[in-house]
């Protein structure tokens, strides 16, 4: 946990837990919108499944924290939760 806490110190962004496992999580990047930047998370240990280029592909569960601390899938950025059931591959 003190390896987390002191990375999160160095990218100025608090640690998250995955939504999917619980896995404590370092900010992977930060996503820019105009002047607004958020921290994005990614976990390795779990997949989620989208479209690019009218192909399915696998992809880390990637996510932003949106208001009051909900998860935001960005791969599915319109649903209302994270999709938590398992991947079956």
């Amino acid at each position: 946990m003190c390896g987390v806490l002191a990375l999160a110190r160095v990218n100025g962004y608090a640690p998250a837990e995955c939504p999917k496992c619980g896995r404590v999580l370092a900010a992977a990047g930060e996503l820019s919108l105009g002047e607004i930047a958020v921290a994005v998370y990614s976990c390795p240990e779990c997949l989620t499944r989208a479209t690019f280029a009218g192909e399915r592909v696998e992809l880390p569960l990637t996510f932003i924290l949106g208001p009051g601390g909900r998860p935001v899938d960005l791969a599915h950025p319109d649903d209302d939760a994270i999709d938590f059931t398992p991947y079956d591959g």
